[in-house]
């Protein structure tokens, strides 16, 4: 397997499990790493995705496009989002409860 193939196997597994822990985890850490490591995996993936690219869907420049490949980014920066945001929102809450008391 090369390792564009392997980026894409990580990638969507990372994208699968964060949507299965988003409904589960209610440990903060989990979510933030989660999140930092959704960030780290797209970034992998916009560098070795080269061999999967597949059609341009979005020309920006003769050279350059957003590809089918490209789209992968979207799903997994929405999950690191969503993850991220559960995170924060998690925290705010705790610490008015904290203020309350």
């Amino acid at each position: 397997m090369g390792i564009a193939t392997t980026a894409l196997v990580l990638l969507l597994a990372a994208i699968a499990g964060s949507v299965t822990l988003m409904g589960c985890t209610t440990s903060k850490g989990w979510r933030r790493g989660l999140a930092g490591a959704l960030v780290v995996l797209v970034g992998l993936w916009l560098g070795v995705n080269g061999p999967l690219e597949g059609p341009v869907v979005w020309r920006l420049t003769p050279g350059h496009g957003v590809t089918v490949a490209d789209l992968l980014v979207v799903p997994a920066l929405g999950a690191a989002a969503v993850l991220a945001l559960t995170d924060w929102r998690a925290r705010s809450r705790h610490r008015a409860d904290q203020r309350r008391s």
